[in-house]
């Protein structure tokens, strides 16, 4: 369970957050309970009942493409290391791949929250090994319209990444031919160098890949998770669809 809370009073905060987390264990007693996204006055509250962590941020620049929106992005100098992972783009799921991460998610969660949803248009980038697919990256396409420039957005993950993966070629094809700046990554969890493994950069403080679009900051932001119970213990992994950050700050009405 993720929760997204929103208070006006300042004064009544902590109790409205005690009482409502309080009544969360006592009611749902849930696996698994998490905040993500939040100021640092709040985090300093969820550190008090919980442990707070930033995300980390991943990103695969395009190589022949002159950066607008990021700033100080490197791309792979690992020219001769082939990919052995093949991709397929699609807009639909046919069955998921073997997981040992938690939480666990279904087929009908992906459909729900990304492939049907009437604000974000959503894709998904399947990688298989040996016709079997191993793992997939839901994303979305996001358009900069006063850099007149595109980045791809990863929003979620379900699968196994082995340690041998590697898929920085193919990544780099497909931003080159649709003309991206970037594919990015914000997530929680994954074992460590497991993402740069598969050939993505964990950003650095002197680089910048902006969070928010709507509007366009072109700043970092640390954006943080609490994890307030964990039944689970291991192999946890968050991405940045989980919760209520992946939402639409700006609605269009087509009249």
């Amino acid at each position: 369970i993720f929760l997204a809370l929103m208070f006006k009073s300042k004064k009544y905060k902590k109790d409205i957050i005690f009482n409502f987390l309080n009544k969360i264990y006592k009611n749902l007693k849930p696996n698994f309970l998490a905040v993500s996204g939040f100021n640092d006055f709040i985090a300093d509250i969820y550190s008090r009942i919980g442990s707070v962590h930033k995300f980390n941020h991943y990103y695969i620049l395009n190589p022949k493409c002159k950066p607008k929106v990021s700033s100080n992005l490197y791309t792979s100098k690992k020219k001769n290391k082939i990919d052995n992972l093949e991709l397929s783009i699609t807009k639909n799921i046919q069955k998921l791949p073997i997981s040992k991460s938690y939480p666990k998610k279904t087929k009908k969660y992906f459909v729900n929250k990304y492939l049907t949803n009437p604000f974000y248009d959503y894709f998904i980038l399947n990688f298989y090994e040996n016709k079997k697919l191993a793992f997939f990256f839901i994303c979305r396409k996001i358009k900069i319209s006063e850099f007149k420039s595109n980045i791809y957005r990863i929003v979620d993950f379900y699968g196994e990444i082995k340690d041998k993966f590697y898929i920085y070629n193919n990544i780099s094809k497909t931003l080159i031919k649709n003309k991206i700046e970037y594919v990015d990554f914000l997530c929680f969890g994954f074992k460590e160098d497991i993402l740069i493994n598969l050939g993505f950069f964990k950003k650095n403080k002197k680089q910048i890949i902006p969070n928010f679009f709507e509007p366009f900051i072109k700043k970092n932001d640390k954006t943080k998770i609490c994890i307030l119970r964990n039944n689970y213990q291991k192999n946890l992994i968050i991405c940045k669809g989980d919760g209520d950050q992946e939402r639409p700050n700006k609605i269009k009405i087509k009249i």
